[in-house]
C-alpha cells in the first residue's frame, strides 16, 4: 500500500517535470523574480498528456519570495506521501516561468534547473515544458544556438549563461513548437 501511494505521488510530481530541459545555470536573474497571487492555492490536475488521475497540487508563497509546490494525495490532511518542491517564479518577455532546482546525480554540488512556462486564465493554470522533440530537431538541423551537453540517455543539459538562456527564450517566443502543453490545473481553493 505504501509503495503504491508513494509511486502515485511521485507520478503526480512528474506532471511538474515532464519535458523540462535541464540547465546548469538559473533561467532567471534577481530582477526577473516576481509573484502572482492568483497562482496561490490548491489545484487539481484536470488534463495531462499521460494520465488525468493525479493528486492535488498546493502552491504556497514563501516569505523569501519563492513558492513551494506540494503534491498532495487530496484533501486537507497532510500525508507522509506529500512531496514538496521549491520553485522560483520569474517573468521574461511578457511570459511567466517556474524555475525548479533538482539535485544533479552526476555532481551534487551543482544542482540543475528545470524550466516550465505557466499561463493562467481565471481559475485554470496551464503548464508548458520545453519540447524535447523540438530540441532534438534543432540539434539535428544545427539550429540550436545554446551551448549544451547530451548525456548517454539522450538528456539535454544546457551549459549556457543566464543571459544566453533568456535571449533564447525571448527570440524563440514565436516558435509554437518550442513549448508543449504538459497539463492543465483547475483551482479548487485559494489560500
Amino acid at each position: 500500500m505504501k509503495k503504491s501511494l508513494f509511486a502515485f505521488v511521485l507520478f503526480g510530481l512528474s506532471i511538474l517535470f515532464q519535458n523540462c530541459i535541464m540547465s546548469e545555470k538559473a533561467y532567471y536573474k534577481e530582477k526577473d523574480i516576481t509573484s502572482l497571487p492568483q497562482i496561490e492555492g490548491e489545484w487539481k490536475a484536470i488534463e495531462n498528456k499521460l494520465n488525468s488521475n493525479l493528486p492535488h497540487i498546493l502552491i504556497i508563497k514563501q516569505p523569501s519570495g519563492g513558492y513551494t509546490i506540494i503534491s498532495k494525495e487530496s484533501g486537507d490532511k497532510p500525508s507522509k506521501a506529500d512531496t514538496n518542491k521549491n520553485v522560483t517564479l520569474f517573468a521574461v518577455a511578457d511570459s511567466y516561468y517556474f524555475d525548479y532546482l533538482k539535485s544533479n546525480e552526476g555532481d551534487s554540488s551543482k544542482p540543475l534547473h528545470f524550466l516550465q512556462e505557466i499561463k493562467i486564465n481565471k481559475d485554470k493554470l496551464e503548464l508548458l515544458g520545453i519540447s524535447s522533440k523540438d530540441m532534438q530537431k534543432m540539434i539535428y538541423e544545427k539550429k540550436l544556438t545554446l551551448p549544451y551537453t547530451k548525456k548517454e540517455d539522450g538528456t539535454i543539459i544546457f551549459t549556457a549563461s543566464t543571459d544566453q538562456l533568456q535571449s533564447f527564450l525571448f527570440f524563440n517566443k514565436k516558435n509554437k513548437n518550442l513549448f508543449e502543453k504538459i497539463g492543465r490545473l483547475q483551482k479548487i481553493k485559494s489560500n
